[in-house]
């Protein structure tokens, strides 16, 4: 039987420990799109996931109701 070690929680910042929600995420939010929306890859990225994102979305929302 394998005995596991369980290493000590760190005292610095922890990812999963950031609130997400409210205008806090919000702003989370826009400031990451900006950040990573200024890399001319990820823009072509982006301009060319719309148009399946919304297609799944739409597909979503018709198979939901």
């Amino acid at each position: 039987m394998q005995t596991t070690i369980r290493e000590p929680s760190h005292p610095g910042i922890r990812i999963d420990k950031i609130p997400a929600s409210g205008a806090m995420g919000l702003i989370f939010t826009i400031a990451s799109m900006v950040i990573f929306l200024a890399l001319p890859v990820v823009r072509w990225f982006a301009l060319l996931s719309v148009i399946p994102g919304l297609a799944v979305a739409a597909i979503l929302h018709w198979t939901r109701k």
